[in-house]
């Protein structure tokens, strides 16, 4: 049994007198991501604390499903992750799970299906998109990510403010992060799917020595999955510090990863 957060937009008794109600609905964790779809669903218990009812999959297999309103105690049984991720900084702990969802992924189904595209660096910045350039090495990255942070990773990232410093999108399974100020592609990475599971197959970094100065591979692999954490899923993490350097500044850190830096300062 799975439990997922359901954005509810419209309700349809049929009145065929059989029970079925149809759904509007966006299902939050969907394996091939959210997305709006009409259901019709054929009610067998109606209490003041929830519905079960049962469906079909695509595949014409009978589903049953229990729907209920989330509150911070069934993320707390259901989804535990979501609450963690939701009483992060840049949001102080919600009052309600609606609140800390609504400003985790949105209240409507545009903002929730939305993700970061090529147009949205367009509408922002007067720079163009570079691709990965041949000058380029593989870093051997193996990360399987939960439900919820795989749809947080789809959804990429794009910056709103001058000190974002990376604009991050997802395309064809493909998740490229682009310095935000030159458009110039630093990583790329492949993907592959076990479910609603997104992984890590692979990655490339610039190695064009004129766009990008690091040359070492285990500092970009870490720096890679670094970004990951603190921009795409919002996690507080320690800036990735080559052995023997010794500690960063400030000003470093902030040259790199932007606001997000202040997570491990």
């Amino acid at each position: 049994m799975s439990s997922s957060p359901v954005l509810v937009t419209a309700v349809k008794p049929l009145k065929t007198g059989h029970g079925l109600l149809q759904l509007r609905i966006v299902p939050l964790l969907y394996p091939e991501g959210p997305k709006e779809i009409n259901t019709t669903f054929k009610v067998i218990h109606h209490r003041t604390s929830h519905l079960v009812a049962t469906t079909k999959d695509f595949l014409g297999t009978e589903l049953t499903v229990v729907f209920e309103d989330i509150d911070l105690a069934w993320l707390g049984r259901h989804n535990p992750r979501i609450l963690w991720q939701i009483s992060l900084s840049p949001w102080s702990k919600p009052r309600t799970a609606q609140d800390g969802l609504v400003n985790a992924i949105g209240d409507s189904p545009h903002k929730v299906i939305a993700v970061a595209t090529p147009d949205d660096y367009y509408r922002q910045c007067t720079s163009s998109l570079s691709p990965m350039p041949e000058q380029k090495s593989c870093l051997p990255v193996t990360k399987e990510y939960s439900e919820y942070d795989s749809f947080l990773i789809t959804k990429g990232h794009v910056p709103m403010e001058m000190e974002d410093k990376w604009f991050i999108y997802c395309q064809d399974d493909r998740l490229f992060f682009h310095r935000s100020w030159s458009g110039l592609c630093i990583y790329e990475v492949h993907l592959g799917h076990h479910g609603k599971r997104l992984y890590l197959r692979d990655a490339y970094v610039n190695r064009d020595i004129r766009q990008y100065k690091e040359t070492d591979d285990a500092q970009d692999q870490a720096l890679l999955l670094y970004l990951i954490a603190v921009v795409l899923l919002g996690e507080p993490a320690p800036f990735p510090i080559k052995s023997g350097d010794g500690e960063l500044s400030v000003l470093e850190q902030w040259s790199f990863v932007g606001k997000y830096g202040a997570n491990s300062w």
